[in-house]
């Protein structure tokens, strides 16, 4: 396996944790194992995009110290060639944006990670990692609900997106991978 940087220049809050794979046959095989094993309980539509496949998964952990909802950012390299992404370890908790909308086809945010994290200071850590073809890497981040729900979001159910636009080269869009019901 590939060396990587230490995901201890997270802050802790973050949750967030770095994941070479090797190559495989598919993209699928990754969503198909992590379903199988209850990885995810939403898992949203790819991306293709610089010869990259993008994907996420989000889920409700339960702990004692609190529900959590984890993300989950798979990228495949589809290419017949090595391809490079980069990232920083701040802001936004890396390359992983996760934003919430109030279930029932609201469009405007109720949450979003860029917004919620903006005022920590950390020392962003440049990353970078080469793909080599139909290598895949993973991107694990953790938000508790609280942080989401704060004091102002009512519980109930939420619509989660995650968007990978601080990866570099840059995914804007989102994906959406389903609905979650947060409970403080």
């Amino acid at each position: 396996m590939k060396p990587i940087a230490s995901s201890a220049a997270v802050p802790r809050e973050f949750g967030g944790r770095l994941t070479p794979l090797r190559p495989l046959g598919s993209f699928w095989a990754v969503a198909v194992s992590c379903l199988l094993s209850a990885c995810g309980a939403s898992t949203g539509p790819t991306l293709v995009d610089h010869g990259m496949r993008l994907g996420a998964s989000a889920r409700l952990v339960h702990n004692a110290a609190g529900d959590s909802v984890q993300t989950v950012l798979t990228v495949q390299n589809v290419a017949d060639s090595t391809q490079s992404i980069s990232w920083a370890t701040c802001p936004s908790n890396g390359p992983v944006l996760l934003v919430a909308y109030k279930a029932g086809g609201n469009t405007s945010a109720a949450w979003d990670s860029q917004d919620a994290y903006s005022k920590v200071i950390c020392a962003a850590i440049a990353q970078s990692e080469a793909l080599a073809p139909g290598e895949t890497w993973q991107y694990e981040f953790a938000v508790p609900v609280a942080t989401i729900l704060g004091d102002s979001l009512a519980p109930g159910p939420y619509s989660f997106d995650v968007s990978a636009k601080y990866l570099s080269p840059g995914f804007p869009e989102e994906i959406p991978v389903g609905t979650l019901s947060l409970v403080p």
